[in-house]
């Protein structure tokens, strides 16, 4: 029997798989209903758990359940995160606040460390600065790192030059 040759590596193929199963709830349950079926019909545990990348336990768990209580229960829960600790229109109030120049609140650049101390001085929130960086992401805006020395494709020699002698 001629064995498949891949054009891709079959470990990351199998990777990309599962994360399309892990980012939709209906693919989720559906290859939870396949995992059950293939138990049901007698595939051992442990060669199904090997081959699709779950635990024993999980497969285990998951024919509990629906013994118990029906197919409906293998559907994924929505689980929420930690609430915010800044109410929504905080939240815009920030937003407005770091689409304006930063030095009217006196600091040069919006960075993790300064939107730590902005929050800090005006809602009396406390947020560590990587919670920060995120809050800028999440906010829609972006780090950019200043440059430190002129770039390398200018035209000013004499600047770099210089710069470097420095």
């Amino acid at each position: 029997m001629k064995k498949r040759q891949f054009i891709h590596e079959p470990s990351v193929l199998l990777e990309q798989g599962k994360a399309v199963l892990a980012g939709n709830p209906e693919s989720k349950y559906a290859f939870r209903v396949a995992m059950v079926n293939l138990c049901l019909a007698g595939t051992p545990m442990g060669k199904l758990a090997r081959l699709s990348g779950c635990s024993r336990r999980g497969l285990s768990l998951w024919v509990k359940k629906v013994d118990e209580s029906g197919w409906e229960s293998l559907r994924p829960v929505p689980r929420p995160g930690r609430p915010s600790k800044l109410s929504s229109g905080q939240l815009g109030q920030l937003r407005k606040d770091v689409a304006g120049p930063p030095e009217k609140w006196g600091f040069t650049v919006w960075d993790g460390p300064s939107l730590s101390v902005h929050v800090r001085r005006k809602y009396g929130v406390e947020y560590k600065v990587r919670a920060c960086q995120n809050l800028l992401k999440k906010m829609g805006f972006s780090l950019v790192r200043p440059r430190l020395y002129p770039a390398l494709g200018a035209a000013d020699k004499e600047a770099q030059e210089a710069f470097k002698k420095k």
